[in-house]
């Protein structure tokens, strides 16, 4: 299996080099970034990204709400459900209103969510129909809803769609009618209908919308309100009935005051009538898919390499993962913003200046470029776009390339980057602990508070976060071992919480941390924790000498000449490419060979005979 672990490597690296060659260092640390989302192509919820947000959004005829997440968020993980419920029960409604979603987490969408101003995770907007890209065309916050139901998003989207007055000729007639005689009806509706049904504006909440909406694309059927003591009724108690051409009306019997129950009376109505309720909604939009080959190539290193980190024990601290926490920070959290001043300026400083201070592994010349932008004395305000071009051109980058080690998870949205985090604030704390530079006991503490409460993407983890730091009195640190140790409280605080939650990833439990694996001795024989193993544990554990690289720019450690290289970047012409795409089969082909080859040979043992030792008679 050894021989072949390291075929499956070089596949994969020579995979990526051939995707990732010509782009940018930059580039190659979005690309590898992308993420799956909390929707997939089988949810009746269109995936929006900054590549199709104006086909999907803007100059369209339908009415779009969309949801702003970001994966890592816990509130949003859990309101998905509800999202893609929502999705699912007006997918019937889908000629004029589409359920849409746009992953903030993901670096490409970045501009798109700065753009929009979001703040706070979940967002949800409302776009109407022939929406105009243009400033601060934004759409309407719906904030007010404060993490709804399913049923107070219902309610939400029939009274947007009933109110919409941007709908145009195909929009459906939402008036009570008030003809006088039931003829008129089909006056008001197509030339092929048949026959024409009647619901009570009496019945419960916006149901009587609703109903409307869910026929809306049935072929040869229209749904009309009226007001329960409309004169041309009889009996004044009906939920629903129906007029024919000829102008008769009867009532249709439905018991319970439920969308469903209306849906199958009309229905089996018309089977009666030997009418198919055929409908002629929208075909469902197709969600973007990532480029196959780039992902499944990044998988496959990521699982290369998380199979290899869970096999050490103890595990160390993968660089990898602190580098990907610096990323999403600064490349991604931070310049989501559309400004940056005040109190969040103040911030950016202070985190900026601990990671330049502590964080040994980074490019020194690089963070100094960065916290000189950030404290030039002119500057009162920073522009996100500006931040985003300014570190895009940094030479070299404040971080190497990497994937997740010892955070990845094989689960959309689960440790990653939260993980991550909490991995370079404990290595931060333990760097200023053995540091001289700074006696201010706060100093990381302090970085971390205002990093998360300014910052951090997942709204409701900063305020857990902050009512926590304040409960648990962090202002009163007053040495470097009081912040390691108040750290590793709080975290082990936040385990309790989470564990056993939706956002937990199951292969990793929320634990007490450490736990004996990791640290023996860090338990006193009656179960208490013993705070001075735990800090030596914590110095050890998140020291610089623990630390392993593996995975970081792997693929680029991969002794290559230029002329290889040149190969499988492909080339600025279709000939290049052409050779690159042929010299990258015949190697993948060779390599698989080789592995056969080997996995047999190791299989089959040459039987000793006598004569081999003696030579033969």
């Amino acid at each position: 299996m050894h021989v072949y672990n390291q075929v499956v490597f070089l596949v994969v690296g020579f995979l990526l080099i051939n995707i990732t060659a010509s782009m940018s260092p930059y580039e190659r640390m979005i690309k590898r970034e992308s993420t799956q989302g909390l929707y997939g192509p089988n949810d009746k919820v269109i995936i929006v990204t900054a590549a199709n947000i104006e086909k999907v959004v803007f100059n369209n005829p339908k009415a779009t709400f969309l949801e702003f997440y970001n994966a890592y968020c816990g509130t949003c993980q859990r309101f998905s459900s509800v999202w893609k419920e929502v999705g699912t029960s007006i997918a019937p409604w889908n000629s004029i209103v589409e359920i849409a979603a746009i992953d903030c987490a993901s670096d490409e969408n970045n501009a798109v969510c700065r753009e929009h101003e979001i703040m706070r995770y979940p967002t949800m907007r409302y776009m109407p129909p022939n929406y105009q890209k243009g400033k601060k065309q934004i759409g309407t916050n719906l904030d007010h809803l404060n993490l709804p139901t399913f049923d107070d998003l219902l309610d939400e989207i029939t009274i947007r769609l009933v109110n919409e007055t941007e709908g145009g000729p195909s929009w459906p007639n939402f008036d009570n009618f008030d003809g006088n005689n039931w003829k008129d009806v089909f006056n008001e509706a197509s030339l092929d209908t048949k026959f024409v049904y009647i619901v009570n504006d009496n019945l419960l909440g916006y149901l009587p919308q609703q109903v409307v909406l869910d026929h809306i694309n049935v072929e040869r059927v229209d749904v009309r309100i009226v007001d329960g003591e409309f004169r041309l009724i009889p009996d004044k108690s009906f939920k629903l009935g129906v007029v024919d051409p000829k102008g008769d009306f009867k009532t249709i019997p439905v018991e319970i005051e439920l969308r469903e129950e209306f849906s199958e009376a009309i229905s089996n109505h018309l089977k009666q009538h030997h009418l198919l309720v055929a409908t002629t909604e929208s075909p469902p939009k197709e969600n973007d898919v990532l480029e196959n080959g780039t992902d499944s190539a990044a998988d496959l290193l990521n699982r290369f390499f998380y199979d290899k980190a869970r096999s050490m024990k103890p595990m160390p601290l993968f660089r990898a993962d602190l580098e990907q926490a610096i990323r999403n920070t600064l490349n991604h959290e931070v310049i989501q913003r559309e400004t940056i001043s005040g109190e969040s300026l103040s911030a950016l400083r202070n985190f900026v200046s601990v990671l330049a201070r502590y964080y040994t592994y980074g490019n020194k010349n690089s963070y100094k470029k960065l916290l000189d932008y950030l404290m030039e004395p002119s500057v009162i305000e920073v522009n996100g776009s500006d931040l985003q071009t300014f570190l895009k051109n940094l030479d070299p980058p404040i971080v190497h390339e990497s994937q997740y080690i010892g955070c990845f998870s094989t689960q959309a949205g689960k440790r990653r980057f939260p993980c991550s985090l909490w991995s370079l604030f404990h290595h931060l704390t333990v760097q200023h602990l053995e540091s001289e530079d700074n006696e201010d006991p706060m100093e990381v503490l302090y970085a971390m508070h205002g990093y998360i409460s300014h910052f951090f993407g997942c709204s409701d983890c900063a305020k857990h976060f902050k009512e926590m730091a304040k409960r648990n009195n962090i202002w009163n640190v007053t040495s470097k071992d009081q912040a390691v140790l108040w750290l590793w409280s709080a975290h082990n605080e936040v385990n309790q919480r989470l564990a056993g939650d939706l956002t937990e990833d199951k292969n990793h439990p929320k634990i007490q941390f450490p736990n004996d694996d990791f640290c023996h001795a860090c338990r006193k024989s009656n179960g208490d924790w013993d705070k001075q193993e735990v800090l030596e544990f914590m110095r050890r554990h998140y020291g610089n000498s623990h630390i392993n690289d593996m995975g970081l720019d792997q693929p680029r450690a991969l002794k290559l000449n230029a002329r290889a290289r040149q190969i499988f970047a492909g080339g600025a012409n279709n000939t290049h490419l052409h050779i690159g795409i042929l010299a990258y089969v015949v190697i993948i082909i060779c390599l698989m060979v080789v592995a056969v080859k080997f996995y047999f040979r190791r299989g089959y043992r040459k039987k000793l005979y006598h004569h081999d030792l003696l030579g033969k008679v």
